[in-house]
């Protein structure tokens, strides 16, 4: 019998910023799943990938040394990033692994 276990810790979470401290303040809940962001190895064979950078993403891609942390209009970026990777992911992933 063969297991293969795939590390899913690549997560999302919001949480308001402290305004006291600047720090991570109050966590925001998110739907069901919609917190799931795929396996650890996205960071670098997705997110990150030269195909992502040539579709102009930049935020994306710096999942490759660390989390993001995004605050005012970079959220928006954000999410036009988010929709962008996932409009050509099917394209990234044949690039990829083929």
């Amino acid at each position: 019998m063969c297991v293969v276990g795939l590390k899913m810790s690549l997560a999302i979470s919001v949480h308001l910023v402290d305004e006291a401290s600047g720090g991570i303040g109050t966590e925001i809940p998110l739907p069901l799943g919609g917190d799931l962001a795929g396996f650890e190895i996205w960071r670098k064979e997705l997110y990150g990938s030269d195909d992502a950078v040539r579709l102009g993403l930049t935020l994306l891609p710096t999942l490759r040394q660390d989390d993001i942390r995004a605050t005012g209009e970079d959220i928006k970026r954000l999410r036009r990033e988010a929709e962008c990777i996932a409009d050509h992911c099917s394209a990234i992933c044949i690039s990829h692994w083929s």
